[in-house]
């Protein structure tokens, strides 16, 4: 299937009313459009789908910023508001997705003065028990491309962690196909940014890629979790 295809078709399923989580599918779809956002036709749809989102829905988080860089300056108050909605219960906050909004906000408009307490939410989350590692791979690659790389501490900090859980990832013996997923689409950008070697891991990535186009319909695939793997695929 056609990326331009597959897009329209999930905006025009997009369900707005839904439980409001920092990673949710929803989310993920509109990471995956903002990652899209230089392509110009498929820019337009995440434009035209995040304006009919209510205001305060987490979700519209992370994509927000790519609104904003296209000059929808109005955005940052939604983006201030979320900001200050997280601060309030971070503390019990367990979705690693909201990381990568506190590190887009700490470099875009938050001065980077927190990125100390960034780096110690990442290692948190990295020791929780249970820990999905496509999931969190996925949250940490988009730290990595959020954060100021000038200041080496952290920028190394999150490459570390992110090999660390590439290579409990590779241990595992079975991976859903939403997992699949996330995996093609951190392993294809930790390739583009050069935080892995290509050479070792691209191949491994584009195998993934492979496998969840061939049942890209399945009613268990995260639709996001497509969105996001086809985007990198497109920048890749």
């Amino acid at each position: 299937m056609k990326v331009d295809k597959y897009v329209r078709q999930v905006a025009e399923s997009f369900q707005f009313d839904v439980n409001d989580t920092w990673g949710n599918e929803n989310s993920m779809i509109l990471q995956g459009m903002g990652l899209m956002h230089n392509y110009e036709k498929l820019g337009r749809v995440l434009d035209n789908l995040i304006k009919q989102v209510p205001y305060d829905r987490k979700y519209a988080g992370i994509a927000s910023f790519y609104v904003m860089e296209k000059g929808e300056t109005e955005v940052k108050d939604r983006i201030k508001g979320l900001m200050n909605c997280l601060n309030a219960q971070f503390d019990e906050e367990n979705d690693e997705m909201a990381l990568v909004f506190y590190t887009k906000y700490e470099t875009k408009l938050g001065g980077r003065e927190h990125y100390q307490d960034v780096m110690n939410r990442y290692r948190a989350a990295s020791e929780r028990e249970g820990v999905n590692h496509a999931y969190f791979m996925t949250a940490v690659i988009e730290g990595i491309e959020s954060i100021d790389q000038a200041i080496y501490e952290y920028y190394d900090g999150l490459k570390r962690l992110f090999k660390t859980s590439l290579r409990e990832l590779i241990l595992e013996d079975e991976l859903d196909i939403t997992d699949k997923a996330l995996a093609a689409f951190s392993i294809l950008k930790a390739c583009r940014l050069k935080v892995v070697l290509a050479e070792k891991y691209e191949k491994a990535g584009l195998d993934l890629y492979e496998q969840v186009m061939e049942d890209i319909q399945s009613k268990d695939l995260n639709k996001g979790a497509a969105m996001m793997m086809m985007a990198e695929r497109l920048l890749h």
